[in-house]
């Protein structure tokens, strides 16, 4: 990989092709999560809910969905807000931290 790094920062066109290539890739996978989670898993012979298969669609639909967030965090990553209590807002814990 390194070889291919060191191509794409001396070819702009490849570096852009590779981005592309990479968002088309992460779209094929975030599809690939609706596919997987619009799938009716059926029945055993016996007419029961086949849970082990419901299991098997939730584990790949789970790890579709990790593998988005590393790959493009901003836009599938989940969201953290960081807030401090009413009484000593988080700024104010900092810039006393600062100052000292």
């Amino acid at each position: 990989m390194q070889t291919f790094t060191r191509w794409a920062e001396e070819d702009a066109a490849l570096a852009e092709a590779y981005a592309r290539a990479r968002e088309n890739f992460v779209e094929r996978i975030a599809n690939e999560v609706m596919e997987l989670s619009d799938v009716d898993v059926g029945e055993t012979p016996d007419g029961r809910k086949d849970w082990a298969a419901v299991q098997k669609h939730k584990l790949q639909v789970d790890t579709r969905k990790w593998l988005l967030s590393k790959l493009a965090p901003k836009k599938y990553g989940e969201k953290i807000e960081i807030s401090g209590d009413k009484e000593s807002p988080l700024v104010h814990r900092i810039e006393r931290v600062v100052v000292k």
